[in-house]
């Protein structure tokens, strides 16, 4: 009875925290990619030097706007540093350590183009602000790549101090030690508890990954590409909010030593895209999931078998979620790695078809075809039949058995309307100009 209050336990704790990260990184990606399809997104270097020469100089002549932008645009990479002194207005102040012969070519060749000696002075005025300003999605999705690894670390301390709460006799083997009068300020042993609870958690956070990762090895929470040889695109992705967060998002020589792969180099602007974004949140999202099935697994051993089927709905629940948010990727990556966790052959089952329902919808079909085709439904439940169907594009066979099913009341309408693997059964059914042929449900 034991082992079962204390698997519950473990579920109660840590179960909240993996459906909140769950929601908070789907709409990360959301807002990733609406910023990208929007006003917000950011413009090209010549059609942002455009739009501010307009408001910034409205009497100059708008039909040089462009053609003067295109000129500046090619000067940006070979002249950082002569730019940003102009911006920061130090170029009159400091004008002899600039290149000036290359300052008046520019300026002759910007007369030039515009057949006037003084718009010149009005376009370097704008070049500058343009060149180093962050607009639109430039400012916004690296803020929501900080939030995104925030969200992350915020997951795994609320585990290291659900972890540790749980079982707090971990403690022992933490070394802090606490002066008397440390002591005299808690009013009993369990506020000492909590409160070392708590310090514990921030200095493994404060480690950073490699950190609390080591931690929860130690703890017996053995994921590859998590807590062992963690996934190099969340190590890359840490580096580069760092360089957001301290460096103004500039690559620095300590960027290029922890990852020695990039093809950036120091001086560049590592820059956020919605796809990386996406990406990277696809990866924190997938170790999430997996330290927190591993983390369960190993705190609730040697508890009742009939606990299992709790961590079994967890997990389907998560993998629900992530289908219907259309992050296919993790739950491929998920399920395929986390079916031989589950407590029962139905279970494994269900992990299996949705890690093919993942591959088909990312168009990687191929891959599974052959497992799909010969897949036996025979002896299963009915709706095992319908999911081999739908994966192999039998829409129509699969219309008529979703619909007998409804007939039945073995296919909840709720269930028709919202499981994602009944998509294109909803699509076909739909087109169906004959009412009594479509889907439909009685009472029973």
């Amino acid at each position: 009875m034991k082992s079962q209050e204390d698997a519950v336990s473990t579920y109660v704790e840590l179960t909240p925290h993996l459906y909140r990260y769950l929601d908070a990184a789907h709409e990360i990606q959301r807002l990733a990619r609406e910023i990208d399809t929007s006003e917000l997104k950011a413009e090209p270097f010549v059609d942002r030097f455009v739009s501010e020469a307009d408001r910034l100089f409205p009497h100059l002549a708008s039909e040089h706007h462009r053609e003067v932008g295109q000129l500046l645009e090619h000067e940006l990479r070979d002249h950082r540093a002569e730019i940003e002194a102009m911006s920061t207005g130090l170029a009159p102040l400091a004008i002899d350590a600039l290149d000036v012969e290359w300052l008046q070519g520019l300026k002759d060749a910007i007369d030039a183009v515009t057949s006037d000696s003084i718009s010149s002075w009005f376009y370097l005025q704008v070049w500058p602000r343009v060149a180093r300003s962050r607009w639109g999605s430039d400012a916004l999705l690296p803020a929501l790549l900080t939030t995104a690894i925030g969200d992350f670390e915020v997951l795994v301390a609320r585990y290291v101090r659900s972890i540790l709460t749980l079982r707090p006799q971990i403690l022992s083997k933490y070394e802090r030690t606490y002066t008397i009068d440390e002591i005299r300020r808690f009013d009993d042993l369990d506020d000492l508890e909590a409160e070392a609870i708590a310090d514990r958690a921030e200095r493994l956070m404060t480690g950073g990954y490699e950190s609390w990762a080591q931690w929860l090895l130690e703890r017996g929470v053995d994921v590859d590409g998590a807590t062992r040889n963690p996934n190099p695109v969340i190590l890359e992705a840490f580096q580069r909010r760092h360089l957001i967060v301290h460096k103004g998002g500039e690559v620095d020589s300590s960027y290029l030593r922890k990852v020695p792969n990039t093809a950036l180099a120091v001086g560049d602007d590592a820059e956020v895209t919605s796809a990386y974004l996406v990406d990277v949140v696809d990866a924190l999202t997938t170790v999430a999931l997996k330290i927190s099935a591993a983390s369960m697994k190993h705190f609730t051993k040697g508890s009742p078998p009939q606990i299992g089927s709790v961590f079994d709905f967890i997990v389907s629940q998560s993998t629900y979620t992530l289908l219907s948010n259309r992050q296919f990727e993790v739950v491929a990556n998920f399920e395929e790695w986390a079916a031989p966790l589950r407590h029962d052959q139905l279970s494994r089952q269900i992990a299996t078809v949705n890690a093919w329902l993942a591959r088909k919808r990312m168009g990687e079909f191929a891959a599974v075809q052959h497992d799909v085709e010969s897949w036996d439904t025979d002896d299963l439940d009915p709706k095992f039949t319908l999911a081999k169907l739908i994966l192999t594009d039998k829409i129509a066979e699969a219309h008529a058995l979703a619909r007998n099913l409804a007939e039945a009341g073995a296919l909840a309408e709720q269930e028709f309307l919202k499981w994602p693997l009944l998509e294109e059964v909803r699509d076909h059914d739909s087109l169906i100009q004959e009412a009594s042929l479509r889907i439909t449900w009685h009472d029973h």
